[in-house]
């Protein structure tokens, strides 16, 4: 039976040959990462966003400020915050969410569920495909991984960091069916 892990919980597998670091982002944020070698993963990259964890979005405040600009445009347009707002939770955190639900709905098509075992055989891919990441191919790098009934083409974008460390950026996943 597998069970799901919390997105404080996890631990990579000792298979995976990598240790736990901390990667500090330009904002000073602390992101804990599986690192190997030169390639970087964020844990909650993998365990977070693309498990369908990520918090929903705020659909109240949403609606609120959506009805708010189409009934009293001059009033919504006085404050510039409004519109600051409302695009941040449109464009982003509903984005987010909406990206993160979809990516684990093609996890569980593939007949995968929330694992450690899932998590450590995407950080693992992850990890390998990153030792082939250079400046020309960075971008929306297209990979397949094995699933239960199908396979899962990773799309991954990479950030090389001046010591020449590559940092998983973005994931998108698509389901291939067998």
């Amino acid at each position: 039976m597998e069970v799901k892990i919390s997105p404080e919980s996890y631990i990579p597998s000792e298979e995976l040959g990598a240790e736990l670091v901390d990667h500090i982002a330009e904002n000073d944020k602390v992101i804990p990462c599986v690192q190997k070698g030169l390639v970087k993963v964020a844990i909650d990259k993998v365990n977070i966003y693309c498990m369908g964890k990520v918090p929903m979005y705020p659909q109240e405040e949403l609606q609120q400020l959506q009805s708010f600009k189409q009934s009293n445009r001059k009033q919504f347009d006085a404050d510039k915050q409004n519109e600051k707002r409302l695009l941040f939770i449109r464009d982003k955190l509903k984005h987010n969410w909406d990206r993160s639900q979809e990516m684990f709905k093609t996890i569980k098509q593939l007949g995968w569920e929330d694992s450690v075992d899932v998590v450590d055989k995407i950080i693992a891919h992850l990890l390998t495909v990153g030792e082939d990441i250079t400046v020309e191919n960075r971008v929306r790098y297209s990979s397949r991984l094995e699933a239960p009934l199908g396979y899962l083409k990773v799309q991954s974008t990479w950030i090389i960091l001046p010591n020449g460390t590559k940092y998983l950026s973005t994931i998108n996943f698509i389901p291939i069916q067998k």
